[in-house]
């Protein structure tokens, strides 16, 4: 092969790949489009993959390229919030001290608006059964990321740590999803002022106990 016809392969092959790759995020961006349409109308075990792929407008040798089943799917599905959600943290983590949680708090309030649609749409969906579902899977998720953000701080309390933060992860769950469907009338600054109190008051309960210090 004379060298300008390699190069003319090598450009070739790249710009199919590229296609490729842009028309596979398309098909799970759109299966997981339809799975959220979905989950505000029927409960997650009967949602089918021929539900989903006639809402994404799909074969169903699409949706078995990408995923194994609807099951895998979800979990793409609660990744993304997973993932947004760990990343909102890290960002955050120099203001996650137990004794002083109103900085983390007001992060914690203005990432949900940002990501409001991302959290009514992957979590707090209209379907009551899909939403406990959503939301125990998100908690559980959570949980041991705040234990490991916050061990980094002071190693050797995991086990407290561990009670602190499902404590404080099922607590904030809730009232992110009371918030988000217009359920609590306070302003952010009353929110953040009132969550402040509760995390302080676990503070003392769980963590001030067994000597807990925040360490740098």
């Amino acid at each position: 092969m004379r060298p300008n016809e390699r190069r003319r392969y090598v450009v070739k092959n790249r710009y199919c790949a590229g296609n490729a790759n842009r028309n596979a995020a398309r098909s799970v961006a759109l299966l997981n489009d339809a799975l959220a349409v979905l989950l505000n109308e029927l409960p997650f075990p009967q949602i089918t993959v021929t539900m989903l792929t006639r809402r994404a407008d799909l074969a169903r040798n699409t949706f078995y390229a990408h995923f194994s089943s609807t099951d895998n799917l979800l979990e793409e599905f609660i990744g993304a919030v997973l993932e947004r959600t760990r990343a909102t943290m890290l960002e955050a983590a120099d203001d996650m001290n137990p004794r002083h949680p109103g900085s983390f708090l007001r992060r914690l309030i203005e990432a949900v608006d940002r990501d409001r649609t991302l959290l009514l749409t992957h979590v707090f969906v209209d379907d009551q059964q899909n939403r406990a579902c959503l939301s125990s899977a998100v908690r559980g998720g959570l949980i041991p990321i705040c234990v490991d953000i916050l061990d980094a701080r002071n190693p050797g309390h995991r086990g407290e740590l561990a009670l602190y933060a499902e404590f404080l992860v099922d607590l904030t769950m809730d009232v992110v999803g009371h918030y988000l469907h217009g359920a609590l009338p306070q302003t952010t600054q009353e929110m953040v002022t009132q969550l402040t109190q509760i995390y302080m008051a676990a503070f003392a309960l769980y963590l001030m106990p067994h000597g807990w210090v925040r360490k740098r």
